[in-house]
């Protein structure tokens, strides 16, 4: 069973991570979502890169991390995906990735 991660600013007071969820189950039953946590401090892709930096590598091949940390779509923050060591991470362009890994 594929494995798709959320780590967020989203908090859990709100429906925001409910509706993410069940947008990812409506196309895709046959995952597993893990929370590796929700309450990233609003916009703070610094603390959001050190929580993913030391987790990620604890999940298998062909993990999906889904960042949603300072993820309003712009002209300058526009979506991204890579895949670093044999896992996929999607998230906007707001320089977390070069937090993650040393390879961009």
């Amino acid at each position: 069973m594929p494995i798709i991660t959320l780590t967020t600013d989203f908090g859990t007071k709100d429906h925001f991570v409910g509706a993410v969820k069940g947008a990812i189950y409506s196309e895709l039953q046959d995952v597993k979502i893990v929370d590796i946590t929700h309450q990233i401090s609003p916009f703070s892709i610094n603390e959001a890169a050190y929580i993913l930096k030391n987790a990620y590598q604890n999940y298998p091949e062909g993990t999906i991390h889904i960042i949603g940390v300072d993820s309003e779509i712009s002209i300058e923050n526009k979506p991204i995906a890579i895949q670093l060591e044999k896992q996929f991470f999607i998230c906007c362009d707001n320089g977390i990735l070069s937090m993650i890994t040393n390879e961009i």
